[in-house]
């Protein structure tokens, strides 16, 4: 069994599953006018995704009271295995404000740390390398597209340290590029 496997194996189906050929992320909010990006890939690829309106309002942090933005996370987390590496993307989809994206995204990432911790702690795993970065998607994204990019340019959030870049929502991209 891989990582990916014993990701799948802790997480609820309605919440995660593996994604073949290419992988759709579509904002689920009512009145989002984000545009669908399609992530094209080689590796294998666990997607999660922990949207309340998607989970027939399942609430997925009920021990948490319900202060201003402590049950929000990002919209889904990608967990990407290849050339023996894991990506763990943390994507953001949002239609034009992109206010208050960087408390969801950085949520979502404590909650990979989390995820991954779990798997490597129910299942003895040899050392495997592991690689965080953030995707926020909106109309007003600087790349456009991974089609023609030679090198992406990640930005560092000061608060932890993860890699994020802001992406035009409509467009193609290349996972395995996304990972350089």
């Amino acid at each position: 069994m891989d990582i990916l496997q014993q990701i799948s194996n802790i997480i609820t189906n309605n919440f995660g599953e593996f994604c073949g050929g290419a992988v759709f992320l579509k904002e689920t909010d009512l009145g989002s006018t984000t545009k669908d990006i399609k992530i094209k890939k080689k590796g294998r690829l666990f997607q999660a995704k922990f949207d309340k309106q998607k989970q027939n309002s399942i609430e997925i942090f009920p021990y948490f009271t319900n202060k201003k933005g402590l049950r929000k996370v990002s919209d889904y987390i990608l967990f990407y295995l290849t050339n023996n590496k894991l990506y763990i993307f943390i994507c953001e989809l949002k239609s034009k404000n992109t206010t208050g994206s960087k408390y969801q995204i950085e949520a979502g990432f404590v909650l990979a740390q989390f995820l991954i911790n779990t798997a490597i702690r129910m299942q003895d795993f040899p050392k495997i390398e592991i690689e965080y970065r953030a995707l926020l998607f909106s109309h007003k994204g600087i790349v456009k597209g991974t089609a023609k990019v030679k090198k992406i340019k990640y930005d560092i959030y000061s608060s932890s340290n993860l890699k994020w870049i802001h992406l035009k929502d409509g467009e193609d991209y290349n996972l395995d590029l996304l990972c350089e």
